[in-house]
């Protein structure tokens, strides 16, 4: 019997800590042994890690606190996640007996979509998203306080030896660990390839690897794992829930609260397009809506949109499952 093969995004919040990555490899690598499955594609965030450098960045004196200097720290926190988080990925599932490879994936994207959009680094303080909105977009997005938004452009297309080399290593029977940090952007200007400083969202990234593989590899299964155990309707109902009570009490009840909110569990390919072109998907949620349209219309059975915690529920369909869209 020919085994599934499963492409697979992670959060960068899931990666925060060396422990966290073995636990969500784990976890991962057994769900997918325990249904005769290969994870053939792995693709990683780094929202918190490209802004690790945030704190050396707000001691700066006002001399030194510009634009060109924290660009410059966005560029440096993606090359770091893929280096160092892909190097961490790798170790973890070497010591499972299998083998893969880190594959930095180069990215051409399109321009006029550079709008501050993506979070990065730790929630701020008051104090703190006073001083960096002098100079840079900065908004509440949860509960944990204000974060930097940086640009965070669709891509247009991926350099064409990366590809070569994830579909290699997917044929072998390796995990490729491609799409890492939503992958390096650069942009082309007077036909010349220019890096920029920006975080590719790591679930269109796996969308269009996906879609460009699938001409020599076959994707039974795509899997998103983020924070939210699942998508909702109507995200201002959710929003609000947090907001007066918090994510982790929401979270802890979260059927009844996700409910509440009009939770999306096992729905098709055309009920997912729906949605998505109604704008149900906001904020983070419509890369990952948007990504697991574009990996089912290739030929992927099944996408799955969950947390860690509801993973097994939602491969057997169970009612703790996450968000299930299928062909």
């Amino acid at each position: 019997m020919e085994r599934e093969r499963w492409a697979v995004a992670i959060g960068g919040h899931s990666l925060k800590k060396p422990e966290d990555v073995q636990n969500i490899i784990k976890l991962l690598f057994e769900a997918a042994d325990k249904r005769n499955a290969i994870i053939s594609l792995l693709g990683h965030g780094s929202g918190p890690q490209a802004g690790d450098g945030l704190d050396e960045f707000l001691k700066a004196p006002a001399s030194g606190f510009n634009t060109d200097e924290f660009n410059k720290l966005v560029s440096t926190g993606n090359e770091a996640a893929i280096c160092n988080l892909g190097g961490q990925i790798k170790e973890q599932i070497t010591a499972l007996h299998k083998s893969a490879r880190v594959i930095v994936t180069r990215c051409l994207v399109n321009p006029d979509t550079m709008q501050p959009a993506k979070p990065i680094g730790r929630g701020l303080n008051e104090e703190e998203a006073r001083k960096l909105s002098a100079i840079l977009t900065v908004k509440k997005v949860d509960d944990n306080g204000s974060r930097v938004l940086v640009p965070s452009p669709l891509i247009k297309r991926i350099f064409q030896k990366d590809l070569k080399d994830a579909a290699q290593s997917t044929i072998s029977g390796e995990t490729a660990i491609a799409g890492g940090a939503g992958g390096l952007p650069y942009v082309c200007e007077n036909h010349i390839l220019k890096p920029v400083a920006a975080v590719i969202d790591k679930d269109w990234t796996l969308g269009e690897l996906v879609k460009a593989l699938s001409s020599v590899v076959h994707f039974d299964r795509s899997i998103i794992l983020t924070r939210a155990p699942a998508l909702v309707r109507d995200f201002g109902v959710l929003q609000k829930a947090i907001e007066q009570n918090g994510s982790k009490a929401v979270h802890a009840n979260w059927r009844e609260e996700y409910a509440k909110a009009g939770l999306i569990q096992n729905i098709s390919l055309a009920e997912a397009e729906q949605l998505y072109e109604q704008g149900v998907a906001t904020a983070g949620a419509g890369p990952k809506l948007g990504a697991s349209i574009m990996m089912v219309r290739s030929f992927v059975r099944q996408a799955v949109i969950c947390a860690p915690e509801n993973l097994e529920a939602s491969l057997d369909g169970t009612e703790e499952s996450g968000t299930v869209i299928h062909r």
